[in-house]
């Protein structure tokens, strides 16, 4: 399927799969979803992914899905 299993994934992965819970599960703002995807993901990652991930943008705003 393309898809990694959780032995398999990387530390990019962790980061970006609770960045998206964040902002399409709980209604979260970009800002607020990269700050809590860090958080959350501070035991499964290496240190240093914390500081490279970023995204650009204004913090404020919201995604919603398309209807």
């Amino acid at each position: 399927s393309g898809l990694l299993s959780d032995e398999q994934a990387t530390d990019a992965d962790v980061l970006n799969g609770n960045y998206i819970d964040g902002l399409l599960g709980n209604g979260q703002t970009v800002g607020e979803s990269l700050r809590s995807a860090a958080e959350a993901s501070k035991p499964d990652v290496y240190p240093f992914m914390l500081d490279i991930y970023h995204t650009a943008g204004d913090p404020a705003v919201h995604i919603r899905p398309r209807l």
